[in-house]
């Protein structure tokens, strides 16, 4: 059984902003509970140099969606609003999702080989081929500003868990 280029790429980004999402939301609800301002904890970071925690949320969405399984898919994302509030984060989100969700399987396959480029804050990068985009580029960089996000919500406090984020794993469990 071969796996398909959609199948290691845009369901792996597809379950990461879904556990993303649920995070988050996390977040929200602790906000809520404890009283607590909601811009102190989306301008937080964990160290001075490092993006805030709504600038993670846009690097998710500019990664996965618009430079990454998107571009290569030729579908324009959908336009958002700046980020100011956690019902913005929540917006957000589930744009990207549906934007993802759009993809068509068989159409994306065909794309895998053809180069890639796009314009970087550091310039403009061209990858010899979408795979190697993907798996050199969108996926690491999704995952860290993922995991970023979610250690910005534990280091203020936020009660969360491995189980948040990781979410659901189809596995069986023997013991």
């Amino acid at each position: 059984m071969s796996l398909s280029f959609y199948d290691a790429t845009v369901k792996p980004l597809i379950a990461t902003i879904k556990n993303l999402q649920r995070v988050m939301k996390v977040g929200q609800r602790h906000i809520t509970e404890q009283s607590l301002d909601e811009q102190a904890l989306l301008n937080a970071q964990l160290f001075h140099d490092m993006f805030d925690l709504r600038t993670q949320i846009f690097a998710v969405q500019m990664l996965a969606g618009h430079q990454g399984a998107l571009r290569i898919a030729g579908i324009s994302p959908t336009a958002t609003g700046a980020i100011e509030s956690f019902a913005d984060v929540d917006a957000t989100l589930v744009t990207l999702l549906d934007d993802l969700k759009r993809i068509d399987a068989e159409a994306y396959e065909h794309r895998m080989n053809e180069p890639v480029q796009c314009d970087l804050p550091i310039g403009s990068a061209h990858f010899n081929t979408a795979l190697e985009h993907m798996q050199q580029w969108v996926m690491p960089h999704t995952f860290f500003h993922v995991t970023t996000a979610y250690n910005i919500l534990r280091h203020k406090g936020v009660p969360l868990g491995k189980s948040d984020f990781l979410g659901m794993v189809n596995m069986r469990l023997e013991k």
